[in-house]
């Protein structure tokens, strides 16, 4: 169980957390699996060449400046609580999902595959990665065994 914020997610136990505040020289790749929490530093230290996307979430408060934001802008429900999210992540490969009710932003990059809902033909949210909406202010992993 990863926890951000009032955002709290199951992802495998083998992806790692970064908390970008604690490591802002972390560079958020999309081509490995792992969890990003928060923003990314001033000057992160990224590779001059990263390939494609492999199943990557990041969680950050939401910037109202943000393209994403202004991207999702499809009613949804996570958790029982409004949320929006983008339209064109079957093409993106990246699902954002704006949960304003906690103020964060949930972007999960993913592969080639497709991923849609029977029912409504939108993409679906990797298994286990539907962010539950808490009351938590906090920023840590929770061991699978503890969870």
């Amino acid at each position: 169980m990863v926890t951000f914020d009032a955002v709290s997610f199951q992802v495998p136990s083998a992806w790692p957390a970064w908390n970008l505040a604690l490591h802002p020289a972390i560079c958020p790749l999309l081509d490995t699996h792992a969890v990003y929490l928060g923003r990314p530093g001033p000057d992160p230290a990224c590779p001059s060449a990263a390939f494609g996307k492999w199943g990557a979430v990041q969680v950050q408060p939401i910037d109202p400046q943000s393209p994403d934001v202004a991207e999702a802008q499809i009613p949804t429900v996570l958790d029982g609580r409004p949320a929006m999210t983008n339209a064109d992540a079957a093409v993106t490969h990246t699902i954002v999902d704006l949960l304003p009710a906690a103020g964060v932003e949930v972007s999960l990059s993913y592969g080639t595959a497709a991923m849609t809902t029977p029912d409504d033909r939108r993409p679906a949210r990797p298994g286990g990665l539907n962010p539950a909406v808490g009351r938590r202010r906090t920023c840590q992993r929770v061991p699978a065994a503890a969870a």
